[in-house]
């Protein structure tokens, strides 16, 4: 929520507002640190209106997955 208030879309977010676009870019950062393939996210425009938030177009670009522990083998 923090970081939405210091845009400048935030003046025209009331604080119910603030709090949605806030959990609505947490779970987004959250989802780019558990997908290793997820290069691009763009959101645009994201609409907040009456309690409600709706995505109207985004684009995902995925890349090459990025393995962060070795692949071990397994003898039989």
């Amino acid at each position: 929520r923090r970081m939405v208030e210091e845009t400048r879309a935030s003046v025209a977010l009331d604080d119910a507002a603030l709090t949605q676009v806030g959990e609505i870019v947490s779970r987004l950062a959250h989802l780019a640190s558990d997908q290793s393939r997820l290069d691009e996210l763009d959101i645009n425009p994201l609409i907040v209106h009456g309690g409600e938030c709706w995505v109207a177009d985004a684009t995902i670009e995925l890349g090459v997955p990025v393995r962060l522990e070795p692949v071990r083998r397994l003898d039989s």
